[in-house]
């Protein structure tokens, strides 16, 4: 998991390096667009209520899934030429679509509809859609809830390319800053611009701020550099190394470069404020980079090789039920679910003990990679169901007596007992 973050990441950059040397005369016409002398900092929370997470101790926790769990459901992604997908960069998911992103290896985007059944692809450089639109390379794919859209962010060409739930070309914009990710928060018209490298010189708001909020078609009305203490911006290519920018569900979190505080962002009134702090029972990472005043990936990689320093990079997500999921990292991976109504903690390692009593009888379980609504959602591949064969008939049995090697992964959507 780690290496394909680590590959996706240097992907990424290296694209985003590229094509910040070869800005001039991109944003040509911002004025008619951006109303830079109106472009304001938000300004910090006050009277906040933070919640305190403390990480537990590896191997203090084990987390038995079968007893923990509740309403659990399972699609299985329809296999065919068309709909296999390599490699999981993003998933995203709305009432009616599954939208899975592979940025690696076929570059495309995945549509599926909520039962699990292919409807259409996106790929650069292939199919009709692509060829109406002219895509040649995406680096980011966001969704519009509220127009059903799936939007495709070129930043060699400083576009955005539109299309409908089902993959029809319907439009193109011209992006008027420079920016690296995006987000729309489900149910409003506010969108989220993540740039944590600088390149915007032609608009001097930006300075200072790795976030940008705003409306479509990089319409930005806000920074964040005041509301987002310590906060790193206009960074060097190689630092970046947080997840950050999470947009689980109707919860979008940023964790700041290096920080153990998470902040969420709302719309109706816009703010961004701190929603959740990360304590170590430990020596841990981000206090000794901050120590050493090192910020890079190499650094950051010598400090977790030693398996000596807890790890948080960010990695966060929140559901309609209060619950936050928060993966960290020493020795191994651990990921924990949070309550913020009780305060009560499950996680840590995987166990699992069947019984004719256990109402779940799962076959496999991993962590999760998004949310809906008051679910969590998992995916387990053929191996996962492998190494769990033996396990008597479950709920899983009319998935895994068809499910071959070859075939796309399943989704596992999943709520939690009260704990």
């Amino acid at each position: 998991m780690l290496k394909k973050y680590f590959s996706y990441l240097i992907f990424a950059c290296t694209l985003a390096a590229c094509n910040i040397n070869t800005r001039d005369n991109r944003y040509r016409g911002f004025e008619s667009n951006l109303e830079v002398n109106k472009i304001a900092a938000l300004p910090a929370s006050t009277n906040v209520k933070i919640k305190d997470f403390t990480i537990p101790v590896p191997d203090s926790l084990t987390f038995d899934y079968n007893k923990e769990l509740k309403d659990v459901r399972f699609v299985k992604l329809e296999t065919l030429p068309e709909s296999k997908f390599p490699t999981l960069g993003k998933i995203i998911l709305s009432p009616s679509r599954i939208i899975i992103v592979d940025f690696l290896e076929t570059k495309s985007v995945y549509i599926f509809d909520s039962t699990g059944h292919f409807v259409n692809r996106i790929s650069a450089n292939k199919g009709l859609a692509s060829k109406k639109a002219m895509i040649s390379g995406f680096l980011d794919v966001a969704y519009d809830f509220k127009k059903e859209q799936i939007i495709l962010h070129d930043q060699a060409k400083a576009k955005s390319y539109f299309f409908d739930k089902d993959g029809n070309f319907v439009g193109a914009s011209k992006e008027y800053i420079y920016f690296y990710r995006l987000t729309n928060l489900e149910n409003s018209d506010l969108y989220v611009y993540f740039n944590p490298y600088g390149g915007n010189e032609h608009v001097p708001a930006l300075k200072g701020s790795s976030l940008y909020l705003g409306g479509r078609d990089t319409k930005v009305n806000y920074t964040t550099k005041s509301a987002v203490p310590g906060m790193i911006a206009d960074q060097d290519f190689d630092i970046n190394i947080n997840v950050s920018l999470s947009n689980s569900n109707k919860h979008l979190l940023f964790t700041p470069e290096f920080s153990d505080t998470v902040y969420m962002i709302s719309d109706n009134p816009v703010k961004i404020s701190p929603v959740l702090t990360i304590h170590y029972p430990g020596p841990n990472i981000n206090a000794k980079l901050r120590e050493l005043n090192k910020f890079d990936i190499t650094s950051y990689l010598k400090l977790y090789n030693k398996n000596q320093y807890y790890s948080f990079k960010g990695e966060v997500m929140c559901n309609d039920d209060s619950i936050y999921y928060i993966a960290t990292y020493k020795d191994q991976f651990n990921g924990y679910f949070y309550s913020a109504k009780t305060g009560n903690v499950k996680g840590g390692n995987l166990l699992t003990s069947l019984s004719n009593k256990d109402s779940a009888k799962l076959d496999g379980f991993k962590y999760p990679v998004s949310t809906f609504n008051d679910e969590f959602v998992s995916i387990l591949t053929y191996e996962d169901f492998q190494l769990n064969k033996f396990l008597a008939s479950t709920k899983l049995a009319s998935v895994t007596r068809t499910l071959k090697k070859t075939d796309n992964p399943v989704l596992i959507f999943y709520k939690f007992k009260d704990f």
